[in-house]
């Protein structure tokens, strides 16, 4: 589904408050709830009230292009349709400030998802991968997107190579990632 649950929203939040990231990627944007939540507490917190006027360059990757509506196209400056391994590195900003990846990791191969992650490392200042802790591996994808289903489950130990990794609760694994 293009959404996530919210038990990490208060801690990145907090991080975005604290570290003003000017660039951001949001990998797997769905509905676009981090692409909102960044705007508000670069920009809008700065009262920069109309797009001409933002500072914070907001991007996107997302593969399934049926989520991407009016929200998306109003929150992100440009968003990128492809998988996120193929488009992160032809992106047109070398090392973004902040990248999220919300819920996106459990629908990608092992192999995948460690490129993946390595990518994300290299191009980012600070990162935060969430992932259901436990996995519903059904084959079966949803909202009609092939690209929902539930490939493999990511542990702690599988996470912590790439940085701190803890169980926030609710199901949920935070991986967070600072150079």
């Amino acid at each position: 589904m293009p959404s996530s649950v919210p038990q990490a929203i208060t801690h990145i939040c907090n991080k975005i408050l604290k570290n003003k990231p000017k660039t951001f990627l949001d990998i797997g944007i769905g509905h676009g709830k981090w692409g909102f939540l960044v705007r508000e507490y670069t920009d809008v917190w700065k009262s920069i009230m109309k797009p001409d006027n933002n500072e914070t360059t907001i991007h996107g990757i997302e593969v399934y292009p049926g989520y991407i509506g009016p929200i998306q196209k109003l929150i992100y400056d440009k968003i990128f349709i492809g998988e996120a391994n193929n488009v992160i590195d032809d992106l047109p900003i070398d090392i973004y400030d902040m990248i999220i990846m919300a819920d996106v990791i459990e629908h990608m191969t092992k192999e995948i998802g460690n490129e993946l992650l390595s990518k994300i490392y290299k191009k980012s200042k600070c990162a935060f991968i969430t992932t259901p802790k436990n996995v519903i591996i059904s084959g079966r994808s949803m909202n009609y997107n092939p690209y929902e289903t539930h490939i493999c489950e990511w542990s702690i130990n599988e996470l912590k190579k790439y940085g701190d990794t803890r169980d926030i609760g609710n199901n949920v694994l935070l991986l967070q990632m600072e150079r």
